[in-house]
């Protein structure tokens, strides 16, 4: 009983980090999208990351951002903008479970 309460309790920690880790990204993008209509292309992306302390601050989430335009391509659904979503599902999908 206690290996299963054990478990539980990680699977409840992981999505909690999950859930956390989320929200950054979202705070990011809003960031990224300092017009607010919704929307990152790949030029806007890549002046925001050459700024060293966003770059940094990318490292600390675990996404390398050494090349902002393959980044953008990865996460991008092909239509030249990115939303909210294709940037959050993107990063996760990059990052693995």
């Amino acid at each position: 009983d206690a290996a299963h309460n054990d478990a539980e309790n990680l699977v409840f920690d992981r999505l909690k980090k999950k859930a956390s880790y989320v929200r950054k990204l979202q705070d990011i993008f809003k960031a990224i999208d300092n017009t607010s209509d919704g929307m990152v292309t790949e030029d806007k992306l890549t002046s925001v990351l050459a700024n060293p302390t966003v770059a940094a601050y990318f490292q600390t989430l675990d996404v390398d951002v050494v090349d902002s335009a393959a980044l953008f391509h990865l996460l991008d659904n092909g239509d030249g903008e990115m939303t909210m979503d294709e940037f959050v599902e993107g990063i996760l999908r990059c990052k693995g479970p």
